[in-house]
């Protein structure tokens, strides 16, 4: 049985077959969390080191990894719930147990969606 720990999606870019694995278990979050991290490939199925621009990280925060633009770490299970089923499209939080997993996903999101 395949196992990707919260280290393996953290540490490095996860492969192709390791992401579509993590979707077939609807584990988006955590996909989303890995290209925010580390960026996600321009072409499916291309290079793993050819990277989408404005992800990876050299956009994520180096201090602990704390974003200094929002206040997601001073929010509540609920208000993080909330804000994140408003947004379109709203914020995937399946396997999402932990408030620190919920952060993960709201800044995964940010990433994904930046303002214009």
């Amino acid at each position: 049985m395949r196992n990707i720990t919260r280290a393996d999606i953290e540490s490095r870019p996860l492969t192709a077959e390791e992401k579509g694995w993590l979707r077939q278990r609807d584990r988006h979050a955590e996909v989303d969390l890995n290209e925010a991290l580390h960026g996600r490939p321009v072409i499916e199925g291309e290079d793993e080191i050819e990277r989408e621009l404005g992800v990876g990280p050299s956009s994520t925060p180096a201090e602990g990894g704390v974003d200094e633009g929002d206040d997601y770490d001073n929010w509540k299970k609920a208000e993080l719930r909330e804000e994140g089923e408003s947004r379109t499209p709203p914020v995937d939080f399946t396997g999402c147990t932990s408030r620190a997993e919920m952060i993960a996903a709201m800044r995964a999101w940010d990433a994904a969606h930046p303002e214009e």
